[in-house]
């Protein structure tokens, strides 16, 4: 996309907002020059987002000319929705069937193990990640670029709605990731990229009694 047209912003799901000031000052002084060692510590990097992943991409960000911008919420936000969750306002997201759906992905994440009294804490801080998504996404400078976790994207489930209840006169384009073989809906997404199929991996065994 860099070579097809301008690029207006990049927000990730990766970067929360008080990691903002440091991705602001790295930018800024930058100069031209090339990038420091030990970006992982400069930017406040969370070991949970495996930086061999991202690396390559936060760094090309670093350098370019349009802001990296942080899209996610902050852990003290995340602790305060877990306590207390805030209503969400609009139509799209929370219809039914978007918030069982949801709902149904955190207890098979969770490997069946999570108490369902804590599920709706859950699917509040899933929710307002997603909103706090649409509203970064809606506030970038344009053409802006999201970048995040498959269910945040999805145009049935995530964002997308949410920009829909925030500004119904904005319109997005979803690109989802998946491993071939597997099967997208279109109402999911406008576009897929198949990727060549991870190896199986149990990620509850361990966790199972």
């Amino acid at each position: 996309m860099a070579l097809d047209r301008p690029q207006g912003s990049l927000l990730l799901e990766m970067l929360n907002p008080d990691q903002q000031p440091r991705v602001d000052a790295l930018k800024g002084s930058l100069g031209g020059r090339r990038l420091p060692d030990g970006l992982p510590g400069l930017l406040a990097w969370q070991s949970g987002w495996d930086w061999s992943l991202y690396g390559l991409l936060v760094s090309y960000a670093l350098v370019q000319p349009y802001p990296l911008l942080a899209a996610n919420l902050d852990r003290q936000e995340v602790r305060g929705i877990y306590a207390q969750a805030p209503r969400l306002p609009g139509g799209r997201a929370n219809a039914s069937a978007v918030t069982e759906a949801l709902s149904t992905q955190i207890r098979e994440s969770h490997c069946g193990l999570l108490p369902e009294s804590q599920v709706p804490a859950m699917l509040a801080v899933q929710q307002q990640r997603d909103r706090r998504m649409a509203e970064r996404l809606l506030a970038a400078p344009i053409p802006a670029l999201l970048f995040a976790g498959t269910f945040h994207g999805r145009k049935d489930l995530g964002v997308p709605l949410h920009v829909a209840d925030l500004d119904q006169t904005q319109s997005v384009a979803v690109l989802l990731l998946a491993e071939q073989g597997s099967q997208v809906f279109a109402s999911a997404a406008d576009f897929v990229w198949y990727m060549p199929p991870q190896p199986d991996k149990d990620y509850c065994a361990q966790l199972r009694p």
